[in-house]
């Protein structure tokens, strides 16, 4: 790793951090207005959509199109990060 990247490490995370943020912002705004459906936690930073949370967010930086992401979207639950953990385990179950 050469000087300028040990320098200014934190920094470009940072920065690349920000950058992965924005392009998720249409989908940051649609979950803040939610809740966990399990546990209602509203902690932005902890939800996420169950099950497919990945490929929506890959689908939403690919696409400009939103229609095809918010058709998964409508197929998923947003829940937490430890509720997500506990229904990928078989723990718990979402009733509707």
């Amino acid at each position: 790793m050469n000087d300028h990247y040990k320098k200014y490490k934190t920094t470009i995370k940072k920065v690349a951090r920000r950058h992965r943020l924005l392009k998720d912002k249409w989908i940051t705004n649609y979950l803040m207005s939610n809740s966990c459906q399990v546990c209602n936690e509203s902690e932005l930073i902890c939800l996420q959509f169950y099950p497919d949370d990945r490929k929506i967010r890959a689908m939403s930086k690919k696409s400009e199109d939103k229609t095809e992401v918010m058709q998964y979207i409508s197929k998923n639950k947003i829940v937490c990060r430890n509720c997500y953990q506990k229904l990928d385990s078989d723990i718990i179950t979402i009733t509707n």
